[in-house]
């Protein structure tokens, strides 16, 4: 059985002011929905195959590179 161990809907509605307050007090905040599936998934299929993940020479892809 898996046991939830953060309520995620709290985040679902949190203004950017209540983001940053959270942040400030927990260190984290989660954004639910940022990164859409399919965007994870382009970015899944540019790192496979990689030798190496720290990508000093060269990103991967244009989908990682979207997302930082």
């Amino acid at each position: 059985m898996i046991e939830t161990v953060l309520d995620r809907s709290l985040f679902a509605t949190m203004s950017p002011e209540d983001q940053q307050a959270y942040y400030v007090e927990h260190g984290f905040v989660l954004l639910p929905g940022i990164v859409s599936p399919r965007h994870m998934e382009r970015i899944a299929d540019e790192v496979s195959g990689s030798p190496r993940y720290d990508f000093t020479g060269k990103w991967p892809g244009p989908a990682l590179e979207a997302l930082i």
